[in-house]
C-alpha cells in the first residue's frame, strides 16, 4: 500500500515533462542534498529512483542508487538518462545528460555530467514574480540584510548578504524566521512569519527558499497587489 501511495504522488515525476515546460540554463539548477531523483535510461528504457548525494554546480552530480548492481548492462560510463526531480524552488525539473562514472564500492554512486539545459514545471498554489526587493531575516535575536529575488503568497527566496558575519547551510536549514521588507510601490511595509524551506550556497550567497506561515496585518493585500502589478507590467509588450 505504502508503495503504491508513493506511486501516486510521483506519478508526475516519471511522465514526460509537458510542451509548456520552461527551459532554463543548466547553470541555474539548484536542488537540495537528498532530493529524490527520477532516472531514465534512454537506451532500454529503465527505470529506477536514487537521491541526490552531491553536487558541483556546472561541473557534476553525484547521485546516490541502492539498485544500482541490478543494471550492470545498461548503466556505464557514456550512457544517456534523463533524470527528474524538485529544484530548490519546488519546480518539477527535468533535464538529459550522461553517466561520466559509475562506482559500485563503498557505496552504489554515479557521477552525471552538470546539464547545460533543463526543464522546469511550476508546482506552486501561489503566482510567483522575480523582484529586487531589500528586506531583513529576522532570527534567533539576530537580523540578517538580504535580498528578496522572487515572491509570491506563499513564500519568498531570498539571497543574504555575502558580507555580513560567516553563514552556514545549518543555521537556517529548517528554522523559524521573521522576514520584513517595503514594496517599491506605496512603502508599506510587510512582516511574514517565515519556515525555511530550503538553504542553498552558490558562488559565497546563501540562498534561502521559504514558506510563509503567517502574513501579518495587511501584508497578504499588499503582497496580492505587488504581484499582480508586477504581472501586469510584464505582460505590457
Amino acid at each position: 500500500m505504502k508503495d503504491l501511495q508513493e506511486n501516486k504522488a510521483t506519478s508526475k515525476l516519471i511522465q514526460p515533462l509537458a510542451q509548456q515546460s520552461i527551459q532554463e540554463n543548466g547553470k541555474n539548477l539548484t536542488m537540495r542534498m537528498g532530493e529524490r531523483l527520477h532516472l531514465e535510461i534512454q537506451n532500454t528504457g529503465e527505470r529506477l529512483w536514487g537521491e541526490l548525494a552531491g553536487c558541483k554546480q556546472g561541473a557534476f552530480l553525484l547521485v546516490w542508487l541502492p539498485a544500482l548492481a541490478r543494471y550492470r548492462q545498461s548503466l556505464v560510463v557514456g550512457c544517456t538518462v534523463t533524470v527528474r526531480g524538485v529544484n530548490c524552488d519546488f519546480q518539477l525539473c527535468g533535464f538529459r545528460t550522461s553517466i561520466s562514472k559509475v562506482l559500485y564500492s563503498p557505496h552504489p554512486l554515479i557521477f552525471l555530467h552538470f546539464p547545460e539545459m533543463f526543464e522546469k514545471l511550476h508546482l506552486r498554489r501561489h503566482d510567483r514574480v522575480e523582484c529586487f526587493l531589500p528586506a531583513f531575516v529576522l532570527m534567533e535575536g539576530q537580523e540578517y540584510a538580504a535580498i528578496i529575488v522572487n515572491l509570491s503568497k506563499g513564500g519568498a527566496r531570498i539571497v543574504l548578504d555575502p558580507l555580513q558575519q560567516p553563514l552556514h547551510l545549518d543555521q537556517f536549514e529548517n528554522q523559524e524566521a521573521f522576514l520584513m521588507f517595503k514594496t517599491v510601490e506605496n512603502g508599506r511595509e510587510i512582516c511574514a512569519k517565515t519556515h525555511v524551506r530550503s538553504v542553498c550556497s552558490h558562488e559565497g550567497r546563501l540562498t534561502l527558499g521559504t514558506e510563509f506561515l503567517d502574513l501579518i496585518g495587511n501584508s497578504e493585500t499588499i503582497i496580492d497587489e505587488y504581484v499582480a502589478n508586477i504581472r501586469e507590467y510584464s505582460a505590457i509588450k
